[in-house]
């Protein structure tokens, strides 16, 4: 991280007033149980034991495997097993090119009851950030394994491998209601500041103000509520007191919000999609962008009316091929969104089609003298999603 010279010995101040909030590491023992949260799994009646032999793993990743269930027995955060549960493990490698521990819990999943607990949506926490200057972002280290798995449940996250069979005391990653049970807690811990000056999805807090007083302030209340819950902070994702930060996919600053750069990359790169699965990644990724897309609703039409039909044969037609490259220049140029000012008039405008009626919500923002886009147009306002015959 970076500062002003002014700036750095605030930050080190603060971040040696609450070292004990980013720690290196944690164990079982060092996980303060919170009042009322904790993972349980609620299983349909009636359900049936999954167990399931172990995948077949390439050398590497053996020893990748044995490296880290050693550490996560010294941890306290595995136990060894007699359940009758068993999913098997697979890794996933990550951006930095390390390998994640997965385990496989679609057959537990299958009989768990779902816990419908709202998420919340990235576009509507967006909207919380207009004119604000100063953004700290807050990653939790590991933070799905700082949550207990109620006791009497631990049996059911078993997991079976070369090297034995083992199950979690802590809530492992790949549980249907485990994104549910973190963010309950996450919202019990910081709820009557919620959308006032922090805003969470998961473990990625942002903490947001006008002012650096202002804002130092709230990051020591923030520090002081992850403290006191017994959560941990990692301090090298972190992004303190900082004017642009990455959050949820974008960039945010006080001009509005970019597409991150690494995702820009990516789609610019996807190469044309030879299967209907394929096609349905790259629609997942850019579709999360549409708002960036000037004429999203169209390219995607022409790509969705025929390409998701159930079981059609996959026909990609040079009308495809126009839309696909259509969106992927449309995010290489993709502007600065202005975020929403709910003290400036909002103006609606409508338009349907023979199979979709749509709205644009905008304003209308005049560029300050000291602007960088002194002669950019107003960004591309958010398209409501059309609605399909």
């Amino acid at each position: 991280m970076r500062f002003t010279a002014d700036l750095e010995p605030v930050i080190r101040d603060l971040i040696r007033d609450y070292r004990d909030a980013f720690l290196p590491y944690f164990s079982y023992s060092g996980i303060s149980p919170m009042c009322g949260v904790e993972h349980s799994i609620q299983l349909v009646p009636d359900y049936h034991v999954h167990h399931q032999a172990p995948y077949r793993l390439s050398i590497p990743e053996a020893t990748e495997l044995e490296r880290q269930l050693e550490e996560l027995l010294r941890l306290g955060f595995i136990k060894p097993s007699n359940s009758p549960w068993g999913a098997p493990v697979l890794f996933a490698r990550k951006a930095d090119g390390t390998l994640r521990l997965c385990i496989d819990y679609r057959g537990l999943n299958r009989y768990t009851i779902k816990n419908n607990y709202p998420m919340p949506r990235a576009d509507k926490l967006f909207d919380r950030l207009a004119g604000n200057r100063f953004f700290t972002k807050i990653d939790l280290r590991s933070g799905y394994h700082q949550i207990r798995v109620a006791a009497e449940d631990q049996p059911k996250t078993a997991f079976r491998s070369r090297f034995g069979h083992h199950e979690f005391t802590v809530m492992p990653f790949g549980l249907t209601n485990a994104p549910t049970t973190f963010q309950t807690a996450m919202n019990d811990i910081f709820r009557d500041i919620l959308e006032e000056y922090v805003i969470v999805y998961l473990d990625g807090i942002l903490v947001y103000i006008r002012t650096l007083e202002d804002h130092i302030r709230h990051l020591r209340d923030v520090l002081q509520r992850l403290r006191k819950h017994g959560f941990y902070a990692k301090l090298s994702k972190c992004r303190l007191a900082q004017r642009k930060v990455d959050f949820l996919g974008h960039y945010v600053s006080d001009q509005g919000l970019n597409m991150d750069d690494a995702k820009i990359t990516a789609i610019a790169k996807w190469p044309v999609p030879t299967s209907a699965k394929q096609f349905r990644s790259f629609l997942c990724l850019i579709s999360y962008y549409s708002n960036f897309i000037q004429g999203y609703a169209r390219y995607s039409y022409v790509l969705t009316s025929t390409l998701l039909w159930k079981n059609p044969p996959w026909f990609w037609t040079p009308l495809c091929e126009d839309a696909f490259r259509a969106l992927k220049k449309a995010v290489t140029c993709a502007p600065v969104l202005r975020l929403p000012d709910f003290d400036r008039p909002f103006i609606v405008t409508t338009d349907a089609s023979d199979f979709a009626v749509g709205a644009v919500l905008s304003q209308v923002f005049p560029s300050p003298p000291d602007s960088p886009y002194p002669h950019v147009p107003p960004s591309p306002p958010l398209l409501l999603t059309p609605l399909l015959d």
